[in-house]
């Protein structure tokens, strides 16, 4: 869970019910919204609410596994705000990969790029996670100094992407000859 005491940027309470068709249901929290525009930035919204599952013939449906204050945050960047910050951007991706929404995890990996005042290391780990090639192409590019690599390399090595370790340790060697 994520986001707690954040500004809302978009409401999809009863305030919004005449520009929606559609209820999704996640913890107790009730989320108005299009069901053409979700199913229109997500195959998997499509398949659910316009294909031949049972959600199709629903204007309410519950949707599991999910935090309301995350899912929240997820329309928000799917409806266009602004909504990726460093203390939302770890849960984001997961729901991003998870409707298949790839504006949002474009969105994520483009603020963990150019915005992010997270660690190396913590970009490194989001990278390896979600498969952000991009980002990890940036972190590496930034190792400057042996203090660099050790910044990325501190923690547990087999929980790191193998070709990060190994880029890193041969930048060591680099600045050991240097």
């Amino acid at each position: 869970m994520i986001g707690v005491g954040r500004k809302i940027l978009r409401k999809f309470d009863e305030s919004t019910k005449d520009t929606s068709d559609l209820v999704l249901k996640v913890e107790d929290k009730k989320f108005h919204v299009s069901r053409m525009f979700l199913a229109g930035q997500s195959p998997v919204f499509y398949t659910m609410l316009l294909g031949s599952f049972k959600e199709s013939k629903k204007n309410e449906v519950v949707l599991k596994d999910t935090s309301a204050s995350d899912f929240q945050i997820f329309l928000e960047a799917l409806y266009g705000e602004p909504s990726i910050e460093d203390d939302t951007v770890n849960a984001i991706p997961t729901l991003a990969d998870k409707y298949n929404t790839k504006t949002v995890r474009a969105q994520c990996e483009t603020f963990l790029v150019r915005d992010s005042i997270k660690s190396a290391k913590e970009k490194l780990k989001l990278a390896k996670q979600y498969d952000f090639n991009r980002l990890k192409n940036k972190c590496l590019a930034g190792v400057k100094t042996m203090n660099d690599v050790r910044e990325c390399l501190a923690g547990n090595l087999s929980d790191m992407d193998q070709s990060v370790v190994s880029f890193l340790l041969q930048k060591a060697v680099t600045f050991d000859l240097n």
